[in-house]
Order: C-alpha cells, then structure tokens, then sequence
C-alpha cells in the first residue's frame, strides 16, 4: 500500500524495497514496479526498509532455548498492546526512563534512530501518555524502528497510519507533564525484564524478545 511522507513523495513497498514516487508522476503502481528504468518524466529512489527478524519469535526462542535458560535473552510478559503500521521490528536498543513527563522521549526521537529500539519506561503509569501521533511521526522521519512505552500512547488513530512499530500497556487521551526530568540510556526494568543500551530487540505479534549485550539471533545472511 502507498503512503504518503512530508515532502509529497509516495512510498510503495514491494518486499524489502520501498520504491518512493514523486505524487505528480502519472504511472500506475504495477508500472511503475516494472519500468523503474523507463520513467523519465518522474523523481524515483529506492531505499531498503529495516531489514525485519528473518524468522518469527517463537521460532527464534525455540532455536536459542539454552540462552533463554541462561538468560542471555529474555522475554518480556505479553502485557504490551500493538500499535503503528509496522507489525514487526528489531534492532539495538536505547533507553530513556521517566515518568509522566515526556520531555526526553521527545528528545530522543529528535535524533536520528539508524534503526534502533527506544524503549521508554515510564514506570507503567496508566494516568498520561508519554507517546502521540506528532512523536510517532517524528520517529518515522529519525528513521527509528520502533518504541516501546512501559506506559501509554495517545492519537491511536494517526500513530497506526504512520510507518513506525509502536509497543504500549495502553492508550490515554491525557498528555504527559513536561518538565524535562528523567535519564537517558540507563539500564531500565520493563515487563520483568531488565534492558539496557545495546541489547538487541525484537518484536512481532507474539511478544517482545531482548538478546543481552546486543548479539544478534537472526541469520545476518538471509537479510537483504
């Protein structure tokens, strides 16, 4: 399906590719997929996505059982609700611990992600919400793979049109307080987990996995 950046460009998504068109190129989808080379009346890139987990978790926990026994991965309580477009996502993890003030989740989702996890605890408070539709977007342009918030979203609507993995325990209408407070990349417990900067994570429709100190439990020569 196409969808639609801030600067007036379409993404189409063929597999591992997103082939990006300017809007006013008159060229079907199929056509354009097929005569890349050929349009010259038109801007057109191509970018590889986030490369997703090349199997799905419960194959990947069932292949690395003994680093689950030993605990150099982890998985976390299924008590996280899914939201944003994006079904599945993994990469390194960086933290920011709060609660009810969203300042540095902000900040950090200003800076370029490079495909890293930002995992917020907010110390599951169900009383705000520490993520919206404007910071959702915000991660999608920084090129973020995904957030997970020990806490709530808010705009559910606008963050499940936007391109991004979002993890929540729930949503809340309320705004978070904004007085900056908080600490950025500390070890962080989360759904009886703790998770520090540089672990690795996972994420799809059956849960949320953490490999510890960031090795990666994917087959890196299937990735595209």
């Amino acid at each position: 399906m196409p969808s639609l950046d801030g600067g007036g460009l379409v993404w189409y998504s063929l597999g591992s590719l997103e082939v990006q068109l300017l809007r006013g190129g008159r060229v079907s989808v199929l056509n354009q997929l097929f005569r890349l080379n050929m349009l010259s009346f038109c801007t057109v890139r191509v970018r590889k996505r986030f490369p997703l987990a090349v199997r799905w978790l419960g194959h990947l926990c069932d292949e690395h059982m003994d680093r689950i026994a030993d605990g150099r991965v982890l998985v976390l309580a299924p008590v996280f609700r899914s939201y944003g477009r994006r079904q599945q996502f993994h990469g390194p993890v960086s933290t920011v611990k709060v609660f009810e003030d969203n300042t540095l989740v902000r900040k950090a989702l200003e800076e370029p992600g490079a495909g890293k996890v930002l995992v917020v605890d907010g110390g599951g408070s169900l009383r705000c919400a520490l993520l919206g539709g404007m910071l959702g977007t915000l991660a999608c342009q920084n090129l973020w793979a995904g957030i997970i918030v020990n806490g709530c979203c808010r705009d559910v609507d606008e963050i499940n049109a936007t391109d991004i993995g979002v993890r929540a325990l729930a949503s809340h209408p309320l705004k978070s307080n904004k007085r900056g407070q908080g600490e950025r990349d500390v070890p962080v417990v989360v759904a009886g987990c703790r998770i520090q900067p540089g672990d690795w994570c996972y994420v799809d429709n059956d849960g949320i996995v953490i490999s510890v100190g960031g090795e990666k439990l994917h087959n890196q020569r299937a990735r595209v």
